[in-house]
């Protein structure tokens, strides 16, 4: 059994993780939306996320 798994909201990309997907997505409030995101693919949507929130910290730095 896994600890913790990773899901991808099937609308928006939004990744989230735990063992149990979320019910609705916090960016596009779409309810029963996430889909696991299989073993071979979590390192890539991983890196993907973690470029995208820097992304948003400096976007927020450029905003201000």
């Amino acid at each position: 059994m896994k600890n913790n798994s990773m899901w991808e909201c099937a609308e928006c990309g939004k990744i989230e993780y735990g063992h149990n997907p979320p019910q609705e997505c916090e960016e596009c409030w779409k309810l029963n939306s996430f889909v696991q995101v299989d073993e071979d693919e979590m390192d890539e949507k991983r890196e993907a996320d973690v470029v995208e929130e820097i992304r948003q910290d400096f976007k927020e730095e450029d905003d201000e």
